[in-house]
Order: C-alpha cells, then structure tokens, then sequence
C-alpha cells in the first residue's frame, strides 16, 4: 500500500465553540498526512463558531460544513459520518485538540491488517498543562469485540474521539437513527453510536499512543437542574442501547448497564440528600428500560456513600 493509501474523515460536532474552534481545526490541517477530508458540523451555534466554519471552508477545499438547527451532538455526529467518503471515520469535539501525526500513525498500523476500529490513548489538560495521560494498553493489541467491551467500560473510555471506525460498518436502523437525530441527545450519544459498530467488528485494534488532548472545564453538573438533567439523559439513553441496539436479552447488556452506574452514581447522593430530585422523578425513572437490568449489589463498588444512595433511590 502505499504512503497514504486510507482516505480519513474526521468530523468536528460544533456548538458555540468561538474559543477554541480553530485551534483543534489547525490541529487537523497541520497534520503530517495529507489523505483527509474535515466536516465541521455546526450545530446550531449563536456565537461566530459558524463564521469560522465557513471561513476554514473557503480557504481550504478538503474542508466542509454542515450547518443545521440545534439538535444535539448525536444528530451533529450523524450528519457528519453520512456526509463522510473516506475509509474510516473520526468524531471529535470542537474544544479539544489532536497531535500532528494522528493520521500518520492511524495509517501505519491500519495498513498492517485493516482492523475494523483502531483506538487510541488520551492526555487531559487541566489549566493548560497535562492533568494525566490514559491508555488502554502498553503495547499494539488486538481484541475481539468481546475483550473489547470488558476492556473499554471497565476503564470507562469509550468516547468516539479515540476510535477510527471503518465507514462499511457505518450503517444505522431507521429506528436508531430516528432516536438520534430527533432526541437532542448530549448525553451517552459516543455509547449509543459506538455500541453497534463495536458489535459488529472482527477485530479491534488498541495501541498505546496517547494523541488526543481532551480539555478539562470546572465540573458543571455537580448539583442542582443541570444534574438532574445529567441523570435522567442517563437513563434515557441506557435504555434506548438496550431498546433499540439489540441488547435485550445479549449479555452485552451489563455494559450498558455500568454505564448508567458511572453516570449516575457520582451524582446521586448530593440530589437526594439535597431533595433535588423528587419521588415523582424518581418514580419516572424507574419505569424507563435500563432499571430492570439494574442491581443493587452492583453500587457496592461505588463506595458505600453511593450504594446507600442508591438503596434509597430504590425503595423509594
């Protein structure tokens, strides 16, 4: 094969990102291999962050732009893999940035064997230096989709950020997409896109390279509207992976289901203890599909403040 034989779609999801936007599309065009395409996807931001698009556009040919109302980040990641032409596709945020041989080294080790997804390392960055480095592996490792899920939800880094994903295998059911385009979803939507590929992968390629930087904000959803917003976009898209991703009766069910532990338990005792959250929401909650699956004696590994929280969420 030769230097750059996979073409790479790398979509940005845009929403009022003026500050940083052009950092992490400089981050793209000064890559080190030339066989891209960039969609930036703006949806519908009010700040100039779709003046920026267009002006990244005008200027360089590989680059194009989605603009669409404001629909959420999983119908902005939609739109863009439908729009994409290259062999493997790349979802990233507007507000973090990647190395300049991102492409490089994803060519390298895809041209050994064409794995169907290659995931990648992270470095946070906190105050503009590197907060920790996360990598799944130590050295280049090939999982089968199995291992994969195992591995990925106990480490919790599941993001689309660091996977490529061959383009065959980008394909959604009517339902699915429906729920994803139509829902406004921000929360889970990498775990909901990412599970049916994940699925129906042979072989899933992890190598230790850390190049992605994934910027750290002071924690919004730490108490009050926005968590329970947190919570119950939480459950809601738990229990459309199970719903409409054909994981009812698939043991890959539990995955989904440490999911909704990790998004909620960090959260659910200050809501309940501070009485955010009322027995009619939680009422609510506990009809949706994902509870069914839940178990108490799974909070135990959350430490003991949660799993009392979660008795009590429960019983209630």
């Amino acid at each position: 094969m030769n230097k750059n034989s996979i073409k790479f779609s790398i979509i940005i999801r845009i929403y009022n990102a003026e500050s940083n936007l052009s950092q992490q599309i400089d981050s793209i065009i000064s890559q080190t291999y030339s066989n891209w395409e960039l969609i930036l996807v703006n949806d519908g931001s009010t700040d100039s962050s779709g003046l920026i698009c267009d002006n990244y556009a005008m200027k360089n040919k590989k680059i194009s732009v989605i603009h669409q109302k404001n629909s959420g980040c999983a119908c902005a990641t939609v739109m863009g893999l439908k729009k994409a032409s290259g062999d493997f596709c790349l979802a990233i945020d507007a507000d973090d940035w990647v190395d300049n041989n991102l492409l490089e080294t994803a060519n390298y080790y895809l041209t050994k064997d064409m794995s169907d997804i290659l995931v990648y390392g992270i470095r946070y960055i906190k105050n503009g230096v590197i907060y920790k480095t996360l990598s799944l592996v130590t050295e280049e490792t090939n999982f089968s989709k199995e291992e994969f899920l195992k591995l990925t939800w106990s480490s919790t880094v599941h993001s689309l950020c660091l996977k490529f994903i061959r383009r065959d295998s980008l394909r959604f059911k009517a339902e699915e997409e429906s729920f994803l385009t139509q829902n406004k979803i921000n929360q889970n939507e990498d775990m909901l896109i990412s599970i049916p590929y994940i699925l129906s992968s042979k072989k899933i390629k992890v190598i230790p390279d850390c190049m992605y930087n994934y910027v750290l904000y002071g924690d919004s959803m730490s108490h009050g509207i926005d968590t329970i917003k947190k919570i119950t976009e939480a459950f809601s898209t738990c229990s459309a992976a199970v719903r409409f991703m054909n994981l009812r009766e698939a043991r890959y069910s539990e995955f989904v289901v440490s999911e909704l532990y990790r998004e909620i338990f960090p959260f659910l005792p200050s809501v309940l203890f501070r009485k955010n959250i009322n027995r009619k929401m939680i009422k609510e909650l506990k009809k949706t599909e994902i509870y069914r699956y839940t178990k108490i004696k799974d909070g135990l590994k959350y430490g003991a403040k949660c799993f009392i929280a979660w008795v009590f969420f429960r019983i209630i």
